[in-house]
């Protein structure tokens, strides 16, 4: 399978994909992450038909960290940083957040169309774990 830009996603090394500033073991009980990985994936899925919807180019997002008012950002802005975090969320909870830091991920994840935006989000599925360690 071939990422947005013809390179393969086979090619990716997926060992120790989290950093180890990311990682921390945790037992839990509660809502099985099965089931919060798929509601982050409808709702990334949501996002990303509100930019394409609001017609606008994608825009860089405020700086990680920075607080957000409704006076600062509009619709599509803000939907891009709620898209931003989101992709960075589903990275994490799949233990592949190192791939976040490829160059320009989400906006070019934006510019997809929806069936290769899927794609992509079934690719950290296969390729990820809920819950393994990548220790």
């Amino acid at each position: 399978m071939e990422d947005i830009d013809g390179n393969e996603f086979d090619d990716i090394s997926l060992v120790g994909s989290n950093a180890s500033a990311y990682e921390k073991r945790e037992v839990r009980v509660g809502v099985p992450l099965d089931y919060v990985a798929e509601k982050l994936e409808s709702c990334l899925r949501g996002l990303h038909a509100l930019v394409h919807l609001a017609g606008e180019q994608p825009v860089n997002p405020p700086q990680p960290g920075s607080a957000l008012s409704d006076k600062q950002v509009s619709f599509p802005a803000g939907a891009q940083y709620a898209f931003h975090n989101g992709c960075k969320a589903y990275l994490a909870l799949y233990n592949l957040l190192a791939l976040f830091s490829e160059p320009h991920l989400v906006e070019r994840l934006l510019a997809t169309e929806t069936d290769e935006f899927y794609r992509w989000t079934e690719f950290v599925q296969e390729q990820g774990s809920l819950h393994r360690s990548s220790s």
